[in-house]
């Protein structure tokens, strides 16, 4: 379906997209990225403006594994992000 490589989308979901339903996810929505994650910071920070209640994080030191190489960070946006949902401290 994707092709040979998670890099150059050749398969049958070459031209697959949702990007036009991200604005029916009301929800308060993370999109969690890096600095140096595979998908670029820009095109998470894209995701997120699309949701009507999205926002971004850039783990700073991160790759694709923020959960482990920038762990503090990661957390951090996390609980920020739960707290400013929940209008309260964790």
């Amino acid at each position: 379906m994707q092709g040979p490589t998670e890099f150059n989308i050749a398969g049958s979901c070459k031209d697959w997209t949702i990007r036009d339903r991200l604005k029916k996810i009301l929800v308060p929505t993370l999109v969690l990225g890096a600095k140096y994650d595979s998908m670029n910071p820009e095109e998470i920070k894209a995701v997120a403006k699309r949701l009507p209640n999205g926002e971004a994080h850039i783990c700073p030191n991160g790759s694709h594994f923020s959960i482990f190489d920038d762990q503090e960070d990661y957390f951090n946006a996390i609980t920020s992000f739960i707290e400013k949902v929940e209008g309260r401290k964790i």
